[in-house]
């Protein structure tokens, strides 16, 4: 199993959404992936477009480790592309600070990382697509939209548990890979 923790600050201005680059830039708790043009130079430059988008969130992941994609979406299947998340996943969010329990934020993948629930075709549970959020172009993304911007606090804070399953987590596979 893969397992990543962010820390996390959302946007306290107009942006709705803060995204966490999966992939990199993961930044680190002395210099987390924040706009320089909100806070001091002493950061982990975001990618390109990012800051355009994020306004004054910040995020970084604690052991600074990304997750590894082979191929992203746009690859599609002919280029090798499978959902990176495909074999399950389990995201938790905790408010650490500036939360109240009730104005939990949501969450959404972007298309390299899951893009359905459920079988294939002609099965009594088919594929249902999920995301509908194409990768940014600064790469895949954990997208987390905040609630009202006026219940946060400036300080609000909050911690994402992201794991994903691999095969050589199934008893009967000891075969590494996903």
């Amino acid at each position: 199993m893969i397992n990543r923790t962010y820390v996390v600050k959302p946007p306290t201005g107009a942006s709705p959404f803060v995204d966490i680059c999966v992939a990199s830039p993961t930044g680190s708790q002395v210099l987390p992936v924040c706009n320089p043009a909100f806070y001091a130079a002493a950061n982990t430059p975001p990618p390109a477009g990012w800051a355009a988008v994020n306004g004054d969130a910040a995020y970084y992941e604690i052991r600074s480790r990304v997750v590894r994609l082979e191929h992203l979406a746009s690859a599609g299947a002919a280029g090798g592309f499978a959902p990176r998340c495909r074999l399950g996943y389990t995201l938790s969010i905790y408010p650490v600070a500036g939360y109240d329990v009730f104005q939990m934020p949501s969450v959404i993948l972007s298309a390299s990382l899951y893009g359905t629930l459920g079988g294939d075709a002609n099965i009594p549970v088919p594929a249902i697509p999920l995301n509908q959020l194409a990768d940014p172009a600064y790469g895949p993304v954990i997208r987390i939209y905040g609630p009202d911007r006026q219940s946060i606090a400036a300080e609000a804070v909050y911690m994402v548990h992201f794991s994903i399953f691999e095969r050589k987590d199934e008893d009967f596979s000891p075969v590494g890979g996903v």
